[in-house]
């Protein structure tokens, strides 16, 4: 077994124990309180991590990021907690990671609507077949 065998077990099981976690908090609280208190922390800690507070958030993307950051955060974590008051953990999961593909399909569908004259979609040039 390479390093790489042991960090991927390590880093599966982080992954795995914090669905466990999750579904227990949600046990206690309810789900978007405890989303909001969740990444209020997460956040903070970020903000200590990564510094450049000015860089980050000046020229008047302050407001567009902190918009935008819970708009996100309480669309997915909201509703996927929410969710999770009526399904095990790791479905939950499963379910989280399998979304990734489709919102990106179609983010990028959107995007290119936007990007011509018209709104006439490129056409795409994805590996897959009948695309």
């Amino acid at each position: 077994m390479t390093a790489h065998h042991l960090l991927f077990i390590l880093m599966s099981a982080i992954w795995g124990v914090t669905w466990i976690a999750t579904k227990a908090g949600l046990g206690a609280v309810p789900p978007l309180f405890f989303g909001a208190v969740r990444y209020i922390l997460v956040s903070a800690v970020l903000v200590v991590a990564v510094g450049k507070l000015r860089e980050t958030f000046g020229g008047g993307r302050a407001t567009r990021i902190v918009v935008t950051g819970t708009l996100v955060i309480v669309a997915t974590y909201g509703l996927l907690y929410w969710g999770m008051l009526f399904v095990p953990s790791g479905v939950a999961g499963v379910v989280n990671m399998s979304m990734n593909p489709v919102f990106f399909r179609r983010s990028r569908f959107c995007s290119a609507r936007r990007s011509r004259p018209g709104g006439t979609p490129r056409r795409s040039h994805s590996a897959s077949p009948g695309s």
